[in-house]
């Protein structure tokens, strides 16, 4: 038996994206070719630009990789694409990006390889299409497989239902949570022992729906109510210093800027509560972490979020822009530990259940095993 599974044939996945950095996405193709199992796959990679921070721990796990060097895609990307995928011979060709996607496909047309593709591009899901998402919408007619990292997104993008069309939870690592007390991480931190801290993880790009505004509003009605909560802002990015500007002509005094850290699994286990106050989301990373580490999360409503959080059950979802809501619920919990440490346990239950790398990884190999 041994010596048969020594020589059955492992199925070659190659992985395509765009920028390999630090990013949902990026996050949950590190932990499929992480944990995949190297005596069933052979994992290469090819992408268009990188972090080395990031990329560096992956490489020596991947059996080859490509890396175009490149700030954009171009027809010299379909030329390069092209040439690798003829010198790996793919079995498997997944990829997370929109433009990737569309390059493997032109690639698979003038291949006489005959490798599966699946498109894995989508990874929110918007109340309302724009332009180009409309037209990513109508070209997904042209994929057999499309993957979403939830139903909300298969929704959005008018391919749930259809054939071919699969979701794949964003896996969590699960066993981070018992690494450091909360006091330890308080410490590491520099959070202050005596206070309730609330903290929101989010990019503070413009083209980003995660709305910190609603946070700091929230933060804002806090402030004359209640002394010792202390709102963190976690993120960089170009609206960073607008969002400065808020807080100081509005004399908002409880609430600091922790910028870009590499640190958040800490800085999570630091909190009492996380907040997140997108217009919408796929299922978001940051609301995984919290729950993963037993902390409470209050999220709004709209995209996968509610695939996530069941209402006063293990978590709290709200409307949109609800900074009011928030506050009162922040309020509530800081002074009502006994609820915070029930409504976290099952948080924390829920994501070893149904969003732990385990199942991640199973249901990954289902999908590209599957028949669609």
């Amino acid at each position: 038996m041994d010596d048969a599974l020594m020589t059955m044939k492992k199925t070659k996945i190659l992985f395509l994206i765009g920028s390999f950095a630090f990013g949902g996405k990026e996050r949950q193709l590190h932990v499929i070719m992480e944990h995949l199992s190297r005596e069933k796959y052979e994992v290469y990679l090819l992408f268009k630009s990188h972090d080395n921070t990031f990329f560096n721990t992956i490489k020596d796990k991947l059996n080859g990789y490509k890396n175009l060097d490149q700030a954009h895609f171009n027809f010299k990307s379909v030329v390069k694409t092209y040439k690798y995928i003829q010198e790996v011979k793919p079995d498997i060709v997944f990829s997370f990006a929109y433009t990737a996607s569309h390059i493997a496909l032109i690639c698979k047309f003038f291949s006489s390889l005959n490798f599966r593709l699946f498109n894995g591009a989508i990874r929110n899901a918007p109340d309302r299409l724009n332009l180009k998402e409309k037209i990513e919408s109508l070209l997904y007619r042209l994929y057999r497989n499309v993957v979403a990292n939830s139903y909300a997104g298969l929704k959005s993008f008018r391919q749930l239902g259809k054939r071919g069309r699969h979701v794949l939870y964003n896996g969590c690592y699960t066993s981070e949570t018992e690494t450091i007390s909360r006091y330890k991480a308080q410490e590491s931190i520099g959070f202050a022992k005596n206070s309730f801290h609330v903290i929101m993880v989010a990019s503070l790009r413009r083209d980003n729906p995660k709305d910190p505004i609603t946070f700091l509003k929230a933060a804002q009605e806090v402030q004359p109510l209640e002394k010792d909560i202390q709102f963190h802002l976690v993120g960089g990015g170009e609206m960073l210093e607008e969002l400065k500007n808020y807080v100081q002509t509005n004399h908002i005094h409880n609430v600091e800027f922790l910028g870009y850290r590499s640190d958040i699994p800490d800085i999570v286990q630091a909190a009492h509560l996380s907040v997140l106050t997108s217009r919408t989301e796929g299922v978001s990373n940051s609301i995984l972490e919290s729950m993963s580490f037993g902390i409470p999360v209050i999220a709004t409503s709209g995209g996968g979020t509610p695939e996530v959080i069941v209402p006063n059950e293990n978590g709290f979802i709200l409307p949109f822009q609800d900074y009011k809501g928030v506050a009162a619920l922040v309020i509530q919990l800081k002074n009502n530990p006994s609820q915070l440490h029930v409504i976290g346990e099952k948080a924390k239950q829920t994501v070893m259940d149904k969003f732990s790398i385990r199942a991640t990884i199973q249901r990954f190999e289902e999908i590209i095993h599957s028949t669609e």
